[in-house]
C-alpha cells in the first residue's frame, strides 16, 4: 500500500507548535529550573575551596529532560557568577557528535584546551598560551592527517614528526600548565557533557578515561548527563566487571532526575492538545476524551516529555488537513498508534482492506479475534476502542468513524482521497474500450489494487461479467512485470487467483486456459521473473489457488511438461541468479529460484554453490531457509534443511569460510548471524521447521 501525502502545502502557522526535545529550555513545566538551582547550590557548598576536580552525574531515562536540565544549570551558573568576582567558564560538550573513539578524545581535549587558552588571566601568560596553541596545532594536524593517511602507522609517525618539529610539549606538561594557571587565577571551570548514553561502549569508557587520567584539572567540575542503566551495561560489556561499582569510582556526586508522575503527564498532554486544537480551530471535549486516556490505555504510550514531543510533532502535520472530515477522537488514537507502533500502523491498512475484500463472500469481520493478531497490549486496547467499543461522536457531532468502510481511508492520508472505489475500477476493467493495464495502474495509484485483485478473484464474478479478448492475459502479465514484485507468497497468490479466475469469464475456457498459460512459458535466454514466480507457485502450490476446473485439469495432466520448462529456465539463469545472491540485493523470489533448483537438480545446485560460494550467499541461505525463529530472533537450525542445502562435504567448507570472514565483508549483524549458525552446528542445536517453513 502506498501512503499518499496529498498536494496541500504544509500550513506554516502551525510550525510554531513543533518542539525539539533537545532544544534550549523555555517554559519550566516540570520545575526543572528549581532542581537545577538546587544542584548548583549543592555543588557550591560541596566544592568550597577544594582545588581537585569533581565529577558529577545526572542520571535519568531517555527523554526525561536531561538536556533541558543542563541548560538550566548553565543559566543558573551564569546568573550566580554575574555578582561574583571569581572568574569562571562553562564548556558544553555534546559527546554524540563525535562517533569514533580517537575523534572523541581529540575533540574533547581540543575543546577544553582551546577554552583554557582563551581565558582572560590576571597576568600575562604568553609562555603558557604558546604551549596551548602548539598543542592545539598538533591536535589539528592529527585530525587532518587522519583524512589522508590510509595506513594508521604512517599517520602516527607523521604526527610525531610534526610534534618534534614545532616543539610540542607532552599532554602531562600541558595539564600541569593548565592547573597552574587555574589555581593561580582561581578560575572555576564547569564542563557539561551531554548524550553520554548514546555512545558505543568503547567510546563511553574512552571518555571516562579522559576525565580521570588526562583531564583531572584543578578547579574543574564535570557534569555528565546519562541514562545510568545504559552506562552500567556498556561498562560491563567493555570490561566484563561490575559496571555499577566502576561508575561509583568515577562519579563522586550523583543526582537523579525525578520521574514524571502520571498526573503530571496527563496534565501536560491535555494542555498541549487543547492549545494545539485551539490553533487549528477544532472544538474539543476534553472530558469525553479523558476516558480514552485513562480507561482505554492511551496514557500507556506516554512515559517522557520526548514521547509528548514525538506525538505532537506528528499531529501538527497530519490533523489540519483532515480536521472535520474524520472523527477527531479516532484520529487522535490512530496517530498515537502511528507514532509509537509504526509497524502495526502500516500493517493495519492492508489488514482492513483484506477484511473488507474477503467479507464480501466470507464471514470475516473486524472484531476481537482480528485485533488479537497484533502484538502490543496497548495497541490492542486502542484498536478495541477503534473497532469494537461504541461511541457516538467526537464532541463535534462527527460520526465518521475509522471503522466505517466509507471513511477509513481518510485516516491514512494527509488529504481526503478521491471517491474512486474498487467497484468503479472493477466495472472499468470490463469496459470494451478500456485497457486492463490502465485500470490496474489506476488501482495501484489509488491504493486499491489489493481490493481490485480480490474482486477479480471472486468465483461469483462469472455470473455478472464476461470477457472476449484474450489480450487481457498479456495486459495482466505485462503490468506486473513492470512493477515491484509481491512482498510475499500471500500477495503473489492474490495476483494469481485474479489472473486465473479470468478464465471463468470466457465462453471457451479451454482456449482461455491455453492463452493464460502461454504467457507463463519460460525461455532459457530471457529473464522473466513474473512468469517464473507464477509458474513456480502454480506447480508447487496449486491447492492454494482454487483454480477454475479447466486450469486445474490442465495443470495436473501437464505437470511434467511444466516442471521441465521450469528446469530449463533454472539451468539457463543459474549463473546470473547465483551472482545476484552473492553480490546483489536478493529477495524471497530469488529464494524460490534457489529452492526450485535444489529440488529439481541438486547436483547443479551444489556445482553452482561451491563455485560461487561467498559469505553473503551463505548468510542468505542460512537466514532464509535454515534458521528457526522465536520472537523474531534465530533459535536453532533445521537439520533436515541443513542436509539439503549443505551436505556434509559442503558443510565443512561453509564453516571454514564463516570462520575466515572478516569485518567489512558484510554487515555486522549478518556476520553475527553466521557466528550463531556455526555455534548451532558445533552444539548440535537442531529444530524442526514450523508450519510456514514447511509450506
Amino acid at each position: 500500500m502506498s501512503y499518499r501525502t496529498g498536494g496541500a502545502e504544509r500550513p506554516r502557522k502551525y510550525m510554531t507548535h513543533i518542539i525539539n526535545p533537545d532544544s534550549a529550555p523555555g517554559e519550566d513545566i516540570l520545575g526543572r529550573k528549581a532542581f537545577a538551582a538546587q544542584i548548583v547550590e549543592g555543588l557550591g557548598l560541596f566544592f568550597g575551596d577544594r582545588k581537585e576536580s569533581l565529577v558529577v552525574g545526572i542520571s535519568g531515562k531517555w527523554g526525561s529532560g536531561k538536556s533541558t536540565l543542563l541548560d538550566y544549570i548553565q543559566e543558573d551558573l551564569e546568573d550566580r557568577y554575574k555578582s561574583s568576582e571569581r572568574p569562571f567558564k562553562v564548556i558544553k560538550f555534546n559527546s554524540w557528535g563525535h562517533t569514533a573513539e580517537a575523534d572523541l578524545e581529540r575533540s574533547f581535549l581540543e575543546k577544553v584546551l582551546e577554552t583554557v587558552s582563551k581565558l582572560n588571566w590576571k597576568e600575562k601568560t604568553s609562555a603558557a598560551n604558546d604551549k596551548f596553541k602548539k598543542y592545539l596545532g598538533y591536535l589539528d594536524y592529527v585530525k587532518f592527517a587522519g583524512h589522508f593517511h590510509p595506513v594508521i602507522k604512517n599517520m602516527l609517525e607523521g604526527a610525531e614528526e610534526y610534534r618534534k618539529k614545532v616543539n610540542v610539549v607532552s599532554l602531562e606538561e600541558i595539564k600541569e600548565t593548565a592547573n597552574g594557571r587555574l589555581e593561580e587565577s582561581g578560575t572555576r571551570l564547569y564542563i557539561l557533557i551531554d548524550d553520554l548514553d548514546r555512545l558505543a561502549p568503547a567510546e563511553i569508557t574512552a571518555l571516562f578515561r579522559i576525565l580521570k587520567v588526562n583531564l583531572n584539572l584543578s578547579n574543574t567540575i564535570f557534569i555528565l548527563a546519562y541514562d545510568k542503566q545504559v552506562i552500567i551495561q556498556a561498562l560491563e560489556k567493555e570490561y566484563g566487571l561490575d559496571g555499577e561499582q566502576y561508575l561509583e569510582k568515577i562519579i563522586q556526586v550523583d543526582f537523579h532526575i525525578p520521574q514524571i508522575s502520571e498526573a503530571q503527564m496527563e496534565l501536560l498532554f491535555f494542555e498541549r492538545l487543547a492549545d494545539f486544537l485551539k490553533k487549528v480551530n477544532v472544538k474539543f471535549d476534553a472530558g469525553a476524551f479523558r476516558t480514552v486516556w485513562r480507561i482505554h490505555g492511551l496514557n500507556e504510550y506516554f512515559r517522557s516529555i520526548r514521547d509528548l514531543n514525538r506525538y505532537f510533532n506528528n499531529l501538527v502535520f497530519s490533523l489540519p488537513h483532515v480536521a472535520g472530515k474524520v472523527n477527531l477522537f479516532d484520529f487522535l488514537v490512530l496517530d498515537a498508534i502511528k507514532t509509537f507502533d509504526a509497524q502495526t500502523y502500516h500493517r493495519l491498512y492492508d489488514h482492513i482492506t483484506e477484511v473488507y475484500r474477503k467479507g464480501i463472500w466470507q464471514r470475516i469481520a473486524i472484531d476481537e479475534p482480528f485485533i488479537a493478531r497484533y502484538e502490543k497490549e496497548t495497541t490492542k486496547a486502542l484498536l478495541g476502542y477503534l473497532f469494537v467499543r461504541q461511541h457516538s461522536d467526537d464532541g463535534n457531532g462527527n460520526q465518521k468513524r475509522f471503522r466505517d468502510r466509507e471513511y477509513f481511508e481518510r485516516y491514512f492520508a494527509l488529504g481526503v482521497p478521491s471517491k474512486v472505489s474498487s467497484f468503479d475500477l472493477l466495472e472499468n476493467f470490463f469496459l470494451k474500450e478500456s485497457s486492463a493495464q490502465v485500470v490496474l495502474a489506476a488501482a495501484l495509484a489509488s491504493g486499491k489494487l489489493p481490493e481490485l485483485l480480490g474482486r477479480l478473484g471472486e468465483e461469483s464474478l462469472s455470473g455478472s461479467h464476461k470477457l472476449e479478448s484474450l489480450n487481457v492475459f498479456s495486459d495482466f502479465i505485462e503490468f506486473f512485470s513492470s512493477r515491484s514484485e509481491p512482498a510475499d507468497l500471500e500477495e503473489a497468490i492474490l495476483r494469481m487467483k485474479a489472473y486465473f479466475n479470468l478464465v471463468r469469464l470466457f465462453d471457451d475456457q479451454h482456449r482461455a486456459t491455453l492463452a493464460a498459460l502461454a504467457k507463463l512459458k519460460l525461455e532459457k535466454d530471457r529473464t522473466d521473473r513474473t512468469a517464473f514466480l507464477f509458474l513456480h507457485v502454480l506447480v508447487r502450490y496449486v491447492a492454494l489457488l482454487n483454480l477454475p476446473k479447466e486450469v486445474d485439469s490442465y495443470i495436473r495432466l501437464n505437470a511434467d511438461k511444466l516442471n521441465e520448462n521450469l528446469l530449463v529456465y533454472l539451468h539457463g539463469h543459474s549463473i546470473h541468479q547465483f551472482h545476484t545472491l552473492s553480490t546483489g540485493s536478493p529477495n524471497w523470489v530469488d529464494n524460490l529460484f534457489l529452492i526450485g533448483l535444489i529440488e529439481d537438480d541438486p547436483e547443479k545446485y551444489l556445482a553452482e554453490f561451491t563455485e560461487r560460494m561467498s559469505p553473503k550467499l551463505i548468510w542468505f541461505i542460512v537466514f532464509h531457509n535454515l534458521f528457526v525463529f522465536k520472537e523474531g530472533k534465530p533459535d536453532g537450525v533445521i537439520k533436515s534443511y541443513l542436509d539439503l542445502f549443505f551436505p556434509t562435504a559442503v558443510l565443512s567448507m561453509v564453516l571454514r569460510m564463516i570462520r575466515e570472514t572478516q569485518a567489512g565483508q558484510m554487515r555486522e549483524e549478518q556476520r553475527q548471524d553466521l557466528g550463531y549458525f556455526e555455534n548451532c552446528i558445533r552444539q548440535q542445536r537442531y529444530s524442526e521447521p514450523d508450519q510456514d517453513q514447511k509450506k
